[in-house]
This record gives C-alpha cells, sequence and structure tokens, in this order.
C-alpha cells in the first residue's frame, strides 16, 4: 500500500503544470485509489493517484490504457503519468469519460456490454506472457504478463485463492483443488493471449443514451 497524502491541490498542479489550475471535484466515490475531477477550458480529466494499488499495477494500468487507444474499446486518453515523482504518491491523468454508470442494464445494454469486451482481444498478441500485466520497460509495448505459461498461471492463482478461502466455502478447497489437479493438462500452455480485465463491471462502464461510451479501471 502506498502513501495516500495527496490533496485537490495536488490534482489541479499534476493535470498539467503548465497550465491554469481548473475547478476540481472529486471524481468517483468509493474506489480504492483517490480520482479527483479537474475542469479546464481545454476540456475535463481525472487525476488518479496511486493511494492503495501497487505500483506495478498502475504502471500497467497506464500501459493498457495507451495500447487500448487506438482499439474499438473506449477507453481514456492518458495525457500524463509520474510514476516516480519526487514527493507524493505516483500518479496518472486521462481524460474524463462521458456518460455515467447504468442504472439499470437491459438485456440490450448487457449484449452491447458484451460486444465491447470482446474489443480487449484485439491487441492481446501485442503482450508477451500471460497473467496479470506487468510493467516491462524493456518490451514494447512496456508491459507484459506475469508468467510465461498459461496453465501454470492458472495453477499459481488456483493456489492463491484457495490459500485463505472464507469460512462458508473452507470445505470446498479440497475438493476444488482435486478437480483442477486433474483436469489441468487441458488447460493450453500457450494459447492465443488476449487482454482480460479482471474487474469489468457496470460501475466501470460508462454509458450515454443507451450506448457504451466509456471503460475504466483496467
Amino acid at each position: 500500500m502506498t502513501d495516500g497524502s495527496s490533496t485537490e491541490a495536488d490534482a489541479r498542479r499534476r493535470r498539467r503544470p503548465s497550465r491554469r489550475p481548473g475547478r476540481l471535484g472529486r471524481a468517483i466515490a468509493g474506489g480504492t485509489n483517490t480520482l479527483y475531477r479537474v475542469e479546464t477550458r481545454e476540456g475535463a480529466y481525472v487525476v488518479k493517484f496511486n493511494t492503495f494499488s501497487g505500483l506495478e499495477i498502475t504502471a500497467a494500468e497506464v500501459e493498457t490504457y495507451r495500447l487500448l487507444a487506438d482499439s474499438d474499446v473506449p477507453v481514456p486518453r492518458v495525457v500524463n503519468a509520474a510514476l516516480d515523482p519526487a514527493d507524493g504518491p505516483a500518479y496518472f491523468v486521462m481524460t474524463a469519460l462521458p456518460g455515467e454508470p447504468p442504472a439499470d442494464v437491459t438485456p440490450a445494454l448487457a449484449r452491447q456490454i458484451g460486444r465491447v469486451f470482446r474489443g480487449f482481444s484485439a491487441t492481446g498478441d501485442a503482450i508477451d506472457g500471460y497473467g496479470r500485466l506487468r510493467n516491462a520497460p524493456e518490451a514494447t509495448p512496456p508491459v507484459a504478463g506475469s508468467a510465461d505459461i498459461w496453465r501454470e498461471y492458472v495453477d499459481w492463482y488456483v493456489d492463491m485463492l484457495l490459500a485463505k478461502p472464507s469460512e462458508p466455502v473452507a470445505d470446498l478447497a479440497d475438493p476444488v483443488r482435486g478437480v483442477v489437479d486433474r483436469t489441468l493438462d487441458a488447460v493450453p500452455r500457450r494459447p492465443d493471449p488476449a487482454i482480460v480485465p479482471d474487474d469489468y463491471r457496470p460501475a466501470n462502464v460508462h454509458v450515454a443514451d443507451g450506448e457504451v461510451v466509456g471503460v475504466l479501471d483496467l
């Protein structure tokens, strides 16, 4: 967990240090990191401070946004990033998305959200490896999977989930591990890669006039 000492003044200054500060308000309530919305003459921006997630996760999120910038997935555009600032937590600045999270997900909207999800796979072959994305300055693009083999990552991930099961399902841990052990060989070692967001849900989707216009919190 990182230092959470970010302020509204920080957000105004770090949007674009050379420009006049804009009008500010906290952008998103209930998130794990600290976000502010900055209104300027040029448009609206969101400043996201790394006050909870590890730096590796934040760096990978920045590069994933950049990788998806030319895809059909409507992600915000990253305009500034400081992953190792002289003071305070790391942060990055992105364009504010239009619309709002949907109050209700109709069958038609659910289908559209599914079609947008499919768009994440369009750029997966640009990334080496599998599993959780990590910052990889030596690579192009500078992001990579945390494992070389998909099957090994699945095995590790199952172990992680079963290590501390919640009490209501604790008695299922051993049977689940047994099923995984018997079927793990069926998991491909190196399938075609695809980006899979692990927090893709209505709260992280913006909708306007019934259309998906934004996806965030990768």
